[in-house]
């Protein structure tokens, strides 16, 4: 019995101890199968976040999302495995990428919500400018249909940016929303109803900005003054002014001070200090001739970071364009009187040449343009050496009112100015606005130049200048025009 017990076991253990040897043999091989895999999965993430974070730089954060996720989901599974394998060694490098993974992922949907909103305003603004085009062209209710369409998009949006606190799109919502007031505003009074009141202060409290206003003109534009005084004895910050008026109209040529950023219609003035003034000067170039009215929306934030709004009192500006009648005639010393001593307003537009012209040959323009109004043409006066050419023209409107138009050209400048005097700002500066705009249509018809004439300050060095109104007393010299180390000679300089 014992033998055969013992033949037995002789039979059996090395069976046993087979079969031991495979099964460690198969762990053995499952395990290194498990970290290959492991392995791969890791490389292949690795790989598929490389690829995310180029889409990321690329600002295509959606579809550096989904590859994100996809990163992550094959992350989870290598963590699962290793995991099992009980391997630390293994599960640390899953554990960082898993984490940087997850981070991105937040990053890129937050990102991604960005994007949206950017899509959700950028077509808000489109619909305005359909609206707008769609109004100019009489469709009064598509372009109401485009407008409400704009609206509801944007309210879309407000609440997108209010949770993801984005102050950019917060912004950009509200100018937007200020867009679509000021179309409603103008399609209402295209149909002849009543505009409604795009001025919409909602301050639970009394406001930390007080806004005052008002209006001159000068060089031929309108320069509207507005100011912000701060009431509190705390700052106000990221402080903005927009103006709310009809580019049709009047165009927003420059401002003052000139290190004032400005976008658009936009101008930010950032932080104002307790009790502090700070003013800004919009320079307006009328487009016609009649009363516009101006307002102006200021934005800020208080010194508990919640956004504000104030309100600029309306202005009516009043441009009126001169209708000439039939004119006396006046000789050279009467007409420079009138300009010098007798008229009591004066002011000129000075531009740049553009290079495809000559200063004689856009001398020649401008007096074309001067003489399609009902105007005398008094004298033209020559300067000596280099070209420079001055012609006076007299004329009076139907209400007996006089004026002055003088065209000066210069090569010394490279520079043609136009020059009006009369007794009324409102008709002098809708005068001037009109020749420059002639002037410019006349140049773009004739394909001399692509876009509008600059309007510069011009400074004379080391010239010799005989008989030259260039500058005249009693404070006619509005223009920026500045003489140095030069001789004047024979010239109404004061």
């Amino acid at each position: 019995m014992a033998t055969d017990i013992g033949f037995l076991l002789l039979i059996i253990t090395p069976i046993a101890i087979s079969i031991m040897m495979l099964v460690l043999f198969l762990r053995a091989n499952i395990r290194k199968g498990q970290e290959l895999e492991v392995g791969s999965l890791y490389d292949r993430c690795q790989k598929l976040m490389e690829s995310a974070g180029t889409l990321q730089a690329r600002g295509e954060y959606r579809k550096a999302l989904m590859k994100y996720q996809q990163a992550k989901a094959g992350l989870l599974q290598a963590y699962s495995i290793a995991q099992e394998l009980a391997d630390r060694e293994l599960k640390a490098p899953i554990q960082k990428a898993l984490k940087d993974c997850e981070k991105e992922i937040i990053n890129c949907a937050s990102a991604s919500e960005h994007e949206k909103l950017e899509g959700l305003i950028e077509d808000a603004n489109y619909r305005i400018e359909r609206a707008k085009g769609l109004r100019l062209d009489g469709s009064l209710e598509a372009a109401r249909q485009e407008l409400e369409e704009a609206s509801a998009v944007i309210q879309g949006a407000t609440p997108l940016a209010s949770r993801y606190e984005s102050k950019e799109h917060l912004l950009k919502i509200t100018r937007t929303t200020n867009l679509i007031r000021d179309e409603f505003v103008l399609l209402k009074q295209s149909e002849g109803g009543p505009a409604p009141d795009v001025r919409r202060p909602a301050p639970e409290e009394e406001g930390d900005l007080k806004v005052k206003s008002d209006y001159d003109y000068k060089e031929g534009f309108v320069r509207l003054f507005v100011s912000l005084i701060n009431l509190r004895d705390t700052v106000v910050t990221e402080a903005q002014v927009r103006l709310l008026h009809d580019e049709n109209f009047m165009r927003l040529d420059h401002i003052h001070p000139k290190d004032v950023e400005l976008c658009g219609k936009d101008a930010t003035i950032g932080t104002i200090g307790p009790a502090e003034k700070k003013t800004i000067e919009f320079f307006l170039d009328p487009m016609v001739c009649q009363t516009v009215n101006i307002d102006a929306q200021i934005t800020y934030k208080d010194a508990r970071g919640k956004f504000r709004t104030a309100f600029m009192k309306q202005l009516p500006v009043g441009i009126q364009c001169p209708i000439f009648a039939d004119s006396d005639t006046v000789n050279t010393a009467t007409a420079v009187n009138l300009a010098v001593q007798v008229l009591t307003r004066r002011d000129r537009k000075v531009f740049l040449v553009p290079p495809t012209l000559t200063p004689s040959e856009a001398f020649l323009i401008a007096k074309e343009i001067v003489q399609t109004r009902d105007v005398k043409h008094v004298s033209d006066l020559l300067y000596k050496k280099e070209f420079g050419a001055m012609a006076y023209y007299y004329g009076k409107t139907k209400q007996r009112e006089q004026f002055i138009i003088r065209v000066t050209a210069l090569d010394a400048t490279n520079s043609i100015e136009l020059f009006v005097a009369c007794d009324s700002e409102p008709m002098l500066t809708g005068e001037l606005a009109k020749l420059a705009q002639e002037l410019n249509e006349r140049l773009m018809r004739e394909r001399i130049i692509r876009q509008p004439i600059q309007q510069v300050t011009i400074s004379i060095r080391d010239s010799v200048l005989q008989r030259s109104n260039i500058i005249f007393k009693d404070g006619l010299a509005k223009a920026d025009i500045e003489i140095k180390d030069s001789v004047v000679s024979h010239s109404d300089i004061g």
